[in-house]
C-alpha cells in the first residue's frame, strides 16, 4: 500500500502541473504549441524519468528522495538541465512566456538544491504553487480554481508524512513569492 502512494505522488504533481502549463501557453500558434513540447520534456518529463529510472536502478532508495544526498544528486543534474533550457529559450528566442518559466524553473531548482542540504522542502507544494501563481499572474482570476489543489497537496504530503507542515508551508510561501518576484522583474504580467 505504501508503493502505492508513492507512486501516487508523482502524478498528483505532475498531472495538474502539466494541465496549467498547457493552459497557459495555448495561444494556438504552431511555435507556441513546439515550445511546450520542448518545455514539458525537459521541465516535466525529464525529472520525473529521471527520478523513476535512478529508482530502478538503486542509485536511489525511494521515489521520494528522502536521502539529502539522493536529493542533491538529482537536484544538481536539475540545475544544469535547467540552465541549458534557460540558455536554449534566449539563444533560440523562444515566446517570451517560455524564456520567464525557465528562468524560473532555473531560479526554483537552485533555491531547491541550496535549501536541501539543510532541509527538505515541499517540493510538491514548490512546484505546483508557482505554477498556479504564474498563471494568476498571467491569466488573472481565472487561474484560483487552480489554487483548489493545493490543500490536496498538501494534505497528501503531511498525511503520508513525507514532510512536517513548516516543510509545506515554506514550499507553498517560495512557491509563491519567487514567481511572483521573477515574473514581475521580467515583465510578463
Amino acid at each position: 500500500m505504501k508503493r502505492f502512494f508513492e507512486l501516487l505522488s508523482i502524478p498528483i504533481l505532475v498531472v495538474p502541473v502539466t494541465v496549467i502549463i498547457l493552459w497557459l501557453l495555448v495561444d494556438s500558434s504552431s511555435t507556441s504549441q513546439r515550445w511546450f513540447l520542448v518545455f514539458f520534456l525537459n521541465v516535466v518529463f525529464l525529472p520525473l524519468f529521471s527520478v523513476v529510472w535512478l529508482e530502478r536502478r538503486k542509485f536511489i532508495s525511494d521515489l521520494d528522495l528522502r536521502s539529502r544526498h539522493e536529493r542533491l544528486a538529482f537536484l544538481g543534474l536539475m540545475v544544469l538541465v535547467s540552465l541549458v533550457n534557460f540558455l536554449n529559450s534566449q539563444v533560440l528566442s523562444a515566446p517570451k512566456v517560455i524564456q520567464v518559466l525557465n528562468l524560473l524553473v532555473l531560479v526554483l531548482v537552485v533555491l531547491m538544491a541550496v535549501i536541501s542540504p539543510f532541509w527538505k522542502i515541499s517540493g510538491h507544494l514548490l512546484v505546483l504553487t508557482s505554477v498556479i501563481a504564474v498563471a494568476f499572474l498571467i491569466k488573472g482570476t481565472l487561474a484560483l480554481f487552480w489554487g483548489l489543489l493545493l490543500p490536496i497537496v498538501a494534505f497528501h504530503r503531511l498525511y503520508y508524512k513525507h514532510h512536517t507542515i513548516f516543510q509545506v508551508l515554506a514550499g507553498f510561501l517560495l512557491g509563491f513569492l519567487v514567481p511572483l518576484l521573477v515574473v514581475r522583474l521580467l515583465g510578463l504580467s
